[in-house]
Formats: C-alpha cells, sequence, structure tokens
C-alpha cells in the first residue's frame, strides 16, 4: 500500500490524528494505548521476537518513541490526557513478555510523553522496582503500579505489596503512585483461570490495601 517506509509513518501518523481529532470532538478527554512492544527491545529477554544482538533495534526503539510522541503531542495540543499499559500477556492465566524494565527505562519511560504509565509488576519477570529512577526528573507523570495479579486463583502476597508501594515511593512522591492488578480479568472470551468469586475476592483485597496505604 506504501511504496516507501516514510509514506507507511506518515500514514500512521495521520490515522492516529484522525482518530484523535474525531475523540475529542465526540467529548473524549482521557485516551489510553496499549502497548505491548517495550519488552520485544530488552536486552535481558531471552525469548525476544528480535535477534538478540541486532544493531539495528536501537534505531528502531528510536523511531518508535518519535512516532508516539508525535501522537501524543498532537492529543496533548487538542487537551487530551494520554495514558499508556505496557501489557506483558494476560491469555488464559498465561504471561507472554519477559524482560525487565530496567533494560528498556529511558526510552519507554523517560523518552516518551505519556501522562500516566501503567506497568505490570505482579512478578520477577519486570526486575526490580528501580527502574522508576527514570521518571524522578518527570514531575507531570503517574504511575500505576500493576502488583496485584489477575491471572491467579490466590490473593496476592500482602506484604511484597507493601514493600513494593514504600520503595516505589521512595522513588516517585506517593501522590503520583496507584496500585492496581497488572491488567483486566477477561483479556480475551474465555478469560483467566479463576473463578468470579476468586476475582471479586482479589478486587476485594487490592481495594483494602489501597486504602490502607493511601488513605
Amino acid at each position: 500500500m506504501y511504496p516507501t517506509k516514510e509514506a507507511l509513518r506518515e500514514g500512521l501518523l495521520n490515522a492516529y490524528k484522525e482518530f484523535l481529532q474525531e475523540y475529542r470532538e465526540a467529548g473524549g478527554e482521557i485516551v489510553q494505548f496499549d502497548d505491548c512492544l517495550w519488552e520485544l527491545f530488552a536486552e535481558d529477554n531471552d525469548k525476544s521476537f528480535f535477534t538478540q544482538g541486532n544493531d539495528g533495534l536501537e534505531a528502531l526503539a528510536d523511531e518508535f518513541v518519535a512516532i508516539n510522541n508525535e501522537a501524543a503531542d498532537y492529543a496533548h495540543e487538542l487537551g487530551l490526557k494520554v495514558w499508556t499499559h505496557n501489557c506483558r500477556g494476560n491469555y488464559q492465566s498465561r504471561a507472554a513478555a519477559s524482560g525487565t524494565y530496567k533494560a528498556i527505562a529511558e526510552k519507554f519511560l523517560r523518552d516518551q510523553h505519556y501522562d500516566r504509565f501503567f506497568l505490570e509488576w505482579d512478578d520477577d519477570r519486570a526486575g526490580d522496582i528501580s527502574a522508576l529512577e527514570a521518571l524522578k526528573d518527570r514531575p507531570e507523570v503517574e504511575v500505576v503500579l500493576g502488583l496485584l495479579s489477575s491471572k491467579t486463583a490466590t490473593l496476592d502476597d500482602e506484604e511484597r505489596v507493601i514493600a513494593l508501594l514504600d520503595k516505589a515511593s521512595q522513588i516517585i512522591p506517593k501522590e503520583r503512585l496507584y496500585l492496581s492488578h497488572q491488567c483486566g480479568f477477561a483479556s480475551c472470551d474465555c478469560g483467566n483461570e479463576l473463578s468470579t468469586e476468586q476475582q471479586w475476592a482479589k478486587i476485594k483485597q487490592g481495594q483494602a490495601l489501597a486504602e490502607a496505604y493511601f488513605g
């Protein structure tokens, strides 16, 4: 359809801008982009779709950052807030992407013009929460920490959650942090492998933890 890569980029951005304009005219105030991409660039992801050591990966990542930022900047010009959720896999209680946030923190967190990041820290795949250091100099950014799991049938380890919230709040002020499950309970028509009762128990646990921690 597109004769050159540059034409494809222009067409892609025009599609985003057209949608954002129509969304704003319809009364939209916040737009959230789901982005499952970034772990593919993590050097510590042994299951990356890209061949490790590919010299072109950094340039490709920079190109994606520039495209995302042009779309986000346009949305800001329209008066929209722009959020992003980095989904790391949530199909039938199975995860997908390995690779830590630390390995992608500069390009994914520091360099992208989002107002709020929804991140998945429900298990050890995401690495140390110190990756949030990349956002220390961006006081306008909020972070939703997906420390709870929507994939498991059991309740989450509350001591782990509180410890990670404490560590995160030493990097980013508490008023810019939120607590959530790492993703929804039904990313596909069959949902995750837990009952409705187990789902509501996990939601109740998350609400109680958030109220106890944030007040």
